[in-house]
């Protein structure tokens, strides 16, 4: 059944503002073609803000780099659908949609080691 209102979705931006306005960037396409969502930017600093707008329940999700699963825990009293962007931490209460750098490197050393060679 879909949804007859647009989920309120806060995207927490974190310091890398170039990267954090790619993801809200990609978050808007993917509303505008799939799903509408009503987006909530928030500036690098959002920590309070976000746990104020998570207690009103005047959102339903949240997209963020978030540091641990018990941060998310603090927010996430109302059932909220969150999803982490970072992988500077091993969070488990979200699930983690980020750049696997690891995987980058090992291909580089691996398969396509010609690129390093070059």
């Amino acid at each position: 059944m879909p949804l007859l209102t647009k989920p309120n979705v806060a995207v927490a931006f974190d310091l890398n503002f170039q990267s954090a306005t790619e993801i809200f960037e990609g978050v808007s396409d993917y509303s505008r073609e799939h799903q509408p969502m009503n987006l909530v930017p928030l500036n690098f600093g959002f920590e309070e803000v976000l746990v104020d707008l998570a207690g009103s329940r005047k959102i339903d999700g949240i997209i963020g780099s978030f540091v641990s699963d018990a941060w998310i825990r603090t927010i996430n009293h109302a059932g909220l659908a969150i999803v982490n962007v970072s992988n500077l931490s091993r969070i488990q209460a979200a699930p983690t949609v980020s750049v696997d750098d690891e995987a980058i490197g090992a291909y580089q050393s691996g398969p396509g080691e010609f690129c390093i060679r070059r």
